[in-house]
């Protein structure tokens, strides 16, 4: 029969069509998805950064920029609506972070350029509780870490599992170059995203208390607060001007925003594959309606012949109604399948763009199927209205 003869061109229009819910179901906004899946390890929302430039004249040496810093951390948390301020050589989509190479005392001495470099960061007592990057052992930096006493290190898991899998990182030691000073690892960090959110890979970083590295032009501060983030920032701007008034804050702005601005490609992106899903499901609906009804159409000769052999209309529509069933259920299972493969690569590739939503997938195929029936339906009604004489001599 026709129909049968047909079934090629149909399974693969059908088919086609549910493998674009991928794209659809692809689009997401970096800036609202959250800490976990983008933000990386810490939490951006309720949370002001600045980012200040420090004067050479005035600040020239190590110790100048230490105390100035003590001062800052004092004034910015004592302004009204902070919880907890924090100071760091640099911030997540802030700009690419320094790294260098680490060694650890207790593992072999790589070969000249062997070695694993890691991330490495200044940061203040406070830092990871105004972030909201949560400990995984140990302890957090506290005003005690300072120049004269002993030399200490934050590491994240990456390199803790890097150095030490299996093992406890708590004691161990840690150098940052090739002449630097041995610091005992104190505590364990989880995971965080700097500026990479497309590939999702956990870098390996070390932090240092700010009082134990020599600091340089630049400063970032991070305010966690119990206001609007946007209400405090002149509050904020005033606090730092009664330390200084020379001293310019730049880039005030939330971690939202410049997480935002950071992954503006990725918005992009996430928009266009957005409205390219929508066109191609639009455009194969209008594919499964059009092939469908005119297969249908297509056999009005054989439903005359089934008539006229003692057939009812109700049967020819029931007929046309579970071959196009059969048709539509093969289609949207492989296309389903070959849905969640593509969507698995892309997710791979674009960590925190893409992921599959169960509820729009399955929007996406009912809909489809509805397409599928309704264009098989309407065009078997017309057997209601059929002449089994008039067909067949035509």
């Amino acid at each position: 029969m026709h129909f049968e003869a047909r079934h090629a061109l149909e399974v693969p229009d059908v088919r086609g069509c549910d493998a674009h819910a991928v794209c659809e179901c692809g689009g997401r906004d970096p800036e609202v998805v959250g800490g976990d899946e983008v933000a990386g390890g810490f939490e951006p929302r309720q949370l002001m950064t600045m980012e200040l430039s420090i004067p050479e004249k005035q600040y020239g040496t190590p110790t100048a920029r230490r105390e100035l810093a003590d001062v800052l951390l004092a004034r910015l948390q004592a302004t009204p609506g902070v919880q907890i301020a924090a100071l760091s050589s640099i911030l997540p989509a802030r700009g690419w972070s320094p790294s260098t190479t680490i060694v650890a005392e207790d593992r072999p001495v790589p070969d000249a350029g062997t070695a694993p470099t890691a991330g490495y960061q200044l940061v203040s007592a406070g830092y990871f509780e105004a972030m909201g990057i949560p400990l995984l052992a140990g302890r957090e930096f506290s005003t005690l870490d300072r120049e004269d006493g002993q030399p200490v290190a934050i590491v994240s898991e990456a390199t803790a599992n890097h150095f030490w899998p299996g093992a406890s990182a708590l004691g161990r030691r840690v150098r940052a170059g090739d002449r630097g000073a041995w610091h005992s690892v104190v505590g364990v960090a989880r995971n965080v995203t700097m500026y990479n959110w497309w590939d999702g890979v956990d870098y390996q970083r070390v932090y240092v208390p700010l009082r134990q590295g020599a600091g340089e032009g630049v400063l970032f501060v991070a305010v966690r607060t119990a206001v609007e983030t946007a209400a405090i920032a002149p509050s904020l701007r005033e606090s730092i001007r009664s330390v200084d008034r020379h001293l310019p804050s730049q880039r005030v702005q939330t971690m939202e925003r410049a997480i935002q601005e950071s992954s503006f490609g990725l918005n992009f992106l996430s928009v266009l594959m957005a409205i390219c899903g929508g066109v191609a499901g639009l455009l194969a609906m209008v594919g499964i309606y059009g092939m469908m009804a005119y297969t249908v159409s297509a056999r009005t000769h054989e439903f005359g012949v089934r008539i006229a052999l003692g057939g009812t209309s109700r049967d020819m529509v029931w007929l046309t109604l579970k071959q196009a069933g059969q048709l539509t259920g093969i289609g949207l299972a492989t296309g389903s399948a070959l849905a969640l493969l593509f969507g698995w690569a892309l997710r791979s590739a674009l960590f925190g763009l893409v992921s599959i939503d169960a509820l729009t997938f399955a929007m996406i195929a009912a809909g489809l199927a509805l397409v599928s029936l309704t264009a098989a339906y309407l065009p078997s009604r017309r057997t209601l209205r059929l002449d089994p004489a008039a067909v067949l001599r035509a």
